[in-house]
């Protein structure tokens, strides 16, 4: 397995569902355990934890807690590790512990966590909370004692953790934060510009040339290790292989750029995303990919149509779609996406409502669906240009627009941006972190990345980056272009990505992240009195039934 952390030693776990939170605490439905004889065993199962923060100078500290995850008597499975994150509206984000400890800490004198057990508060089965799920499991076997001695259970690169404790119910302690510095956050994302076949649509970057697949693996991997010094000061949660179709590489290669990106950087590894196309997710496939520990998936269906796909140019059939999401349920994938696509010019007019329908009944938490739009250089905007094809009219896209986001709701999909959709936990991490203005790293040909106020991307050539990476890290930055971006270019592009979100954007974060005043814009009233923007929770986002019209209306509020 390919993981960032990995030496797991013998000792025993403290188990921390999170409830719920409000602007200073975190409540949480704990099981303290411990594993005797092959058993699981736990105290005060019903209890609530409380953690209440003391002396922090924001809502942004970061505690580490521990979840319990699946070892087996010998203590040999390996677990995720990372951090809950306290701000106002609840918690951003649950990982693991580095190690836990017999007693509460005695306090410091530096920022404090009271820790507090109820045990007169049930479990909560299922509670939504920053549209994560959150999951409270009551264990059937309680220890004799309720004190339970907890030895380091985890160790890591992470110089961050927050020693935990299990004490007797209705007893009050005190957690010191070991540290108050937290490296910021970052996502790695990696661009295979390989294609089986040239799809009608695509306008991104690949070429169906495969022999040069084995040399861009270790060009790929000698832009991680040459990039990764400039990014020591950041913590990677989130790792995505896009394209092109990564799945196509096999799980070997995609495993050793993995294994370069973990051992040349920090981790805090929360998702593991490669895209893949159902013809290359067989059995044996799929259990490559999970055994190097990929944990979700976003696999390309874009239709179920025969005649669909075969004016798209993908290769697999709807049966074979099928059949590959429900193995990889079956070979128990975290999650699983499925990519689809409307608003096309071919079809029977109940193609789209077929298509969600088939889609829907898949055993997958999230679906990406986009408009399809014409763009240069592509068979299918040349068939426009020649008069061969017309484009859609708008009524058929905003009709199946509204069939997509009735849909979905209807069986249990959030819609948390604008071509995004998940059931509970199954947004995209990575994508979202594209959203909140995360920086991340961009490797392969073609691909972006951003830090600070930069961005910068590589040559859209297989032949240049090939070269470039013969040459090291010098010869990868000259064939980059990059730019720096004005507090102008920051306002505009939060607002671009902000107003596809659920969550909109908050006036004052861009006031100070950019020094431009949203409420300022002369169009925001206007856009408001005419139900194009609303304040939802003190931000201003688009109406879902807007959303369609995102475009032109974020258009209106920008500088």
């Amino acid at each position: 397995m390919y993981y960032p952390q990995r030496k797991v030693t013998k000792g025993s776990c403290l188990n921390l569902s999170v409830c719920h939170a409000d602007q200073n605490r975190l409540f949480l439905n704990g099981m303290a355990g411990f594993y005797s004889n092959g058993r699981h065993h736990s105290c005060c199962p019903s209890a609530q934890h409380i953690f209440h923060f003391h002396g922090f100078k924001d809502d942004h500290s970061l505690p580490f807690f521990d979840r319990l995850t699946c070892f087996d008597q010998d203590f040999q499975h390996l677990a995720r590790h990372g951090r809950a994150q306290v701000f106002r509206g609840g918690i951003h984000a649950l990982f693991y512990p580095h190690a836990l400890h017999e007693h509460l800490t005695q306090p410091v004198d530096r920022p404090l966590v009271s820790h507090t057990i109820q045990p007169d508060v049930p479990a909560t089965p299922f509670q939504g909370l920053d549209r994560n799920p959150v999951v409270a499991v009551t264990d059937a076997h309680p220890p004799k004692s309720p004190v339970i001695f907890v030895d380091a259970v985890f160790t890591g690169t992470s110089r961050h953790f927050l020693p935990l404790g299990v004490a007797i119910l209705g007893h009050t302690g005190n957690l010191p934060l070991f540290s108050t510095e937290i490296a910021p956050m970052a996502g790695l994302y990696v661009h295979v510009p390989f294609c089986a076949q040239a799809c009608s649509y695509c306008d991104f970057h690949f070429t169906t040339r495969l022999n040069d697949r084995s040399r861009m693996v270790d060009a790929i991997i000698s832009e991680i290790k040459a990039s990764m010094p400039g990014w020591s000061g950041h913590t990677f949660r989130t790792l995505y292989f896009g394209g092109g179709t990564p799945s196509i590489l096999g799980a070997e290669a995609i495993g050793r750029i993995a294994e370069a990106a973990f051992q040349n950087a920090d981790w805090a590894l929360e998702e593991w995303t490669v895209e893949a196309n159902p013809e290359d997710l067989n059995t044996a496939g799929l259990k490559a990919l999970k055994d190097i520990g990929v944990g979700r998936l976003s696999v390309g269906i874009q239709s179920f149509d025969p005649d669909v796909l075969a004016w798209m140019r993908r290769i697999h059939s709807a049966e074979t779609a099928e059949s590959a999401v429900r193995r990889a349920a079956e070979l128990g994938f975290d999650h699983i996406s499925l990519d689809l696509m409307y608003g096309l010019p071919v079809g029977p007019e109940t193609r789209w409502e077929d298509d969600l329908q088939r889609a829907l009944a898949l055993p997958a938490d999230h679906l990406s669906c986009y408009i399809l739009t014409a763009e240069p250089r592509t068979l299918y905007g040349n068939q426009l240009d020649k008069g061969q094809l017309t484009a859609p009219p708008d009524e058929q896209v905003v009709r199946e627009y509204n069939t997509l986001c009735k849909s979905t709701a209807k069986a249990g999909f959030e819609h948390y941006e604008v071509s995004n959709f998940a059931r509970p936990g199954g947004r995209s991490r990575h994508n979202s972190a594209y959203w909140d203005g995360t920086p991340y790293l961009g490797v392969g040909p073609g691909a972006h990345s951003f830090s600070d106020s930069k961005r910068w991307w590589n040559a859209r050539s297989n032949a240049a980056f090939l070269r470039a990476s013969e040459q090291g890290s010098e010869g990868i930055k000259k064939q980059q272009a990059s730019e720096v971006l004005s507090n102008t270019d920051r306002f505009n592009e939060a607002l671009i990505t902000g107003l596809r979100r659920t969550e909109g954007v908050h006036p004052a974060e861009l006031l100070k992240d950019t020094g431009l005043d949203l409420l300022a814009q002369d169009g925001l009233q206007t856009l408001i009195g005419r139900g194009d923007c609303e304040w939802h929770n003190g931000r201003l986002r688009i109406p879902e039934p807007r959303w369609p019209m995102g475009d032109a209306i974020t258009l209106e509020l920008m500088h």
